[in-house]
């Protein structure tokens, strides 16, 4: 889902979910401080990002190119083994195969495959959330929480050990609503309302998280592999190369030249390093988002080295914004139709 807080040299300020206007002010008063709440609360609702952009725009545009936009036509969920219908992830049918595999997982691999190899072929992060009372246990698959995780959040997951902590239980509320997780928030709904306080805890499987994050947020990825083997990274503060990242050893080896993001110097130290000794990820992108354009938690460009599942609908690219970028070559550059040279993407392997 796209979350898109605009705001316009005259004051405009537009909260604009899936290009269609919610709620707009000024920012000269309340309505443009209850516009920026609407927004903040919606980001946490429901797990995704708000997108700052700045745009000149008169009211009048503002109304013409989002008020009267409609959105597509649902395309109807059902399961496509048996056409029952499909809530969120799964299948409600218990007696199909698609009640604990998504869609594209196919039936021959779900027959003579095991699990642990359909979460690596499908590249899956399952999870399990259960109640306190161990009365409700609900496995489900957290790929949609960690396309739209912070970085930040997904480091203190990992560093809180994959779960049991306010980090996890967020992955699991992303899903509250949908099937099979709905079910757990309904049962603490219910046995609150009885005053009698049941919470869940929520876990993450490490080693499919790992293998997701290496393949599509690859520069987090490093990170932790950096923290794990004790890298240092930091930023460098000699006026010639102030804001650039370098990268030390824990035996003071590193880098022989600075970075332009802490995503590349960490990718730099895992590979001279040798701390992967898997094969090389391919495809692989350099992400550029300009701060005047995108709202940044370090009010800094971002510069981040990811994979193609972070390019979907969720993060607010079309399909035919999917398309132009994965068949980009290597050293080939996409330049967004929407917001230009403030952000572009490069293939860079």
């Amino acid at each position: 889902m796209s979350l898109q807080l605009i705001t316009t040299p005259g004051g405009l300020i537009a909260l604009v979910v899936r290009n269609h206007l919610i709620i707009h002010g000024d920012t000269a008063d309340d309505s443009g401080v209850m516009v920026q709440t609407a927004a903040d609360n919606l980001s946490t609702a429901l797990g995704y990002s708000v997108n700052a952009v700045r745009e000149d725009l008169s009211f009048e545009d503002l109304i013409a190119r989002y008020a009267d936009a409609s959105p597509a036509p649902a395309v109807p969920m059902i399961c496509a083994k048996c056409g029952t219908s499909l809530n969120g992830q799964l299948c409600n049918d218990l007696t199909c195969p698609y009640s604990s595999w998504p869609q594209q997982v196919s039936l021959e691999d779900i027959h003579s495959l095991s699990a642990d190899e359909l979460a690596i072929k499908y590249e899956l992060i399952r999870a399990e959330a259960h109640s306190d009372d161990r009365v409700i246990e609900r496995q489900f698959f957290a790929n949609d929480w960690f396309v739209a995780a912070q970085d930040v959040d997904i480091i203190v997951l990992a560093s809180d050990e994959w779960g049991r902590s306010d980090v996890a239980d967020s992955v699991a509320r992303h899903f509250d609503g949908a099937s099979p997780v709905s079910s757990l928030f309904d049962y603490l709904s219910a046995k609150n309302a009885l005053k009698t306080e049941v919470g869940f805890e929520c876990t993450v499987n490490p080693k499919d998280a790992l293998a997701w994050l290496r393949r599509h947020r690859h520069g987090l990825w490093a990170h932790l592999k950096c923290g794990e083997h004790g890298v240092r990274l930091t930023e460098a503060v000699e006026p010639e190369i102030e804001g650039m990242w370098d990268w030390i050893g824990p035996a003071g080896d590193a880098c022989d030249h600075s970075f332009d993001s802490a995503d590349e110097a960490a990718v730099d130290a895992v590979k001279k390093l040798g701390l992967d000794q898997s094969g090389p990820v391919i495809p692989l992108y350099l992400g550029f988002w300009d701060v005047s354009a995108f709202h940044s938690p370090t009010s800094k460009d971002s510069r981040l080295i990811i994979g193609p599942a972070m390019f979907c609908e969720a993060l607010g690219y079309s399909d035919e914004d999917i398309a132009d970028i994965r068949n980009l070559a290597v050293g080939e550059t996409w330049e967004s139709p929407d917001y230009g040279p403030c952000h572009s993407v490069s293939r860079v392997r």
